[in-house]
């Protein structure tokens, strides 16, 4: 039977051999050699902690990075970020031209960029107090959303059509519906976690 120390030996020899860079934990990865697809998902933790200006320094490098790597769905969904951060930040002119760009590359066969670009647009829409337009985007997301089971994103279309919407029955209408894709969520997280 191998000992503790004839198997790190061997591992050691393997990740050698085949050039495998073994990192410490937490070690930094600069952003040049970060895939589109990490840069995205990092540029999203930024947003989340709601420093708008260092995620739309992010979502910029991840559009670049995209192109690179001519990964057409992470590149759509940065440039509608890019769009959307611009908004928050109170440029809506600048996030335009981001959007435009991001509707340019756009197609529904695409789940992921497909719905982000849907709520960027959504949210314009909403801005510019254009509400019947911004409520059949957010429709069309959410009904997008739910038949391609991106559950998360469907709550944040009801969440929207719930800001909205005409009446307050149906906001209710909606919060019920955005509860219910939450809770569908997460169903599929606790299959996935066994």
């Amino acid at each position: 039977m191998p000992t503790k120390a004839a198997f790190f030996a061997l591992l050691f020899s393997f990740c050698t051999s085949h050039a495998i860079e073994v990192q410490q934990k937490g070690a930094d990865v600069t952003a040049s050699e970060m895939t589109a697809d990490s840069l995205l998902k990092q540029a999203d933790e930024t947003f989340q902690s709601s420093d708008y200006k260092a995620a739309l320094e992010q979502y910029q490098a991840t559009v670049d990075k995209a192109r690179e790597e001519f990964n057409r769905s992470v590149e759509v969904e940065a440039l509608s970020q890019v769009a959307r951060m611009h908004l928050i930040l109170g440029e809506k002119e600048e996030g335009r031209k981001w959007l435009k760009q991001a509707e340019a590359k756009v197609t529904d066969s695409d789940p992921m960029g497909w719905s982000r670009y849907l709520g960027v647009r959504g949210r314009f829409e909403w801005k510019e107090d254009d509400l019947k337009a911004a409520r059949k985007t957010f429709d069309e997301m959410y009904e997008y959303c739910n038949s391609n089971a991106l559950w998360g994103r469907a709550v944040d279309a009801a969440h929207m059509i719930a800001i909205v919407a005409e009446t307050p029955e149906e906001q209710i209408e909606w919060g019920r519906r955005g509860i219910e894709a939450a809770e569908a969520d997460f169903c599929v997280q606790c299959v996935q976690a066994r």
